[in-house]
């Protein structure tokens, strides 16, 4: 049964790629009659959900995903990011920096940034922005990004060589998005 489940698995996630959503959303299904326990389905379930704007279905779904695979990066950082998305900060942040931890990606690293940005994380958000563009250094989320939290640190410096020296740096970012 865990073959032939692998099998419409794939066969989903091929008619996912190429939008078809209900062909995916049938092939998924029978892979699950065939083994209820295959996280990656359940993430699957997950992203396809999402895809239709059902954000309820989704995080039930990278839920059960995070149930059978505790932690696994791939689920926690689909999860942190429809949190995120939902303005559900507190609860994004943790999964997101569990996911980079275990497993960063530019797009997973972005995110916390976003998330510890909009915690008050300063430090954390550069941090995790700056290690993106290591990794990808013309990200335009990063890039932008960052250059609005410099900007934000260069208007509450407390002295002016830090205020020039933050907003320097803002502006140096700001002109690698245009470029």
């Amino acid at each position: 049964a865990p073959q032939d489940a692998r099998v419409w698995s794939g066969v989903g996630e091929a008619h996912h790629r190429q939008g078809n959503l209900d062909s995916a959303d049938v092939a998924y299904q029978r892979a699950l009659d065939l083994w209820p326990d295959y996280e990656v389905l359940w993430s699957n379930m997950g992203l396809l959900h999402y895809a239709r704007g059902d954000t309820g279905a989704a995080e039930a779904a990278f839920r059960k995903a995070l149930t059978l695979r505790p932690e696994w990066p791939e689920a926690q950082a689909n999860l942190g990011r429809l949190l995120l998305n939902a303005g559900r900060v507190a609860e994004a942040a943790p999964l997101l920096g569990r996911a980079a931890a275990r497993s960063p990606s530019v797009g997973v690293l972005v995110n916390l940034g976003v998330a510890a940005a909009q915690d008050g994380r300063r430090d954390v958000a550069a941090q995790a922005f700056s290690e993106a563009l290591r990794m990808q250094p013309e990200h335009p989320g990063a890039l932008i990004n960052l250059a609005a939290l410099r900007l934000e640190q260069a208007l509450a410096a407390p002295t002016a060589e830090g205020h020039q020296q933050l907003l320097a740096e803002a502006e140096q970012l700001s002109e690698a998005v245009i470029e």
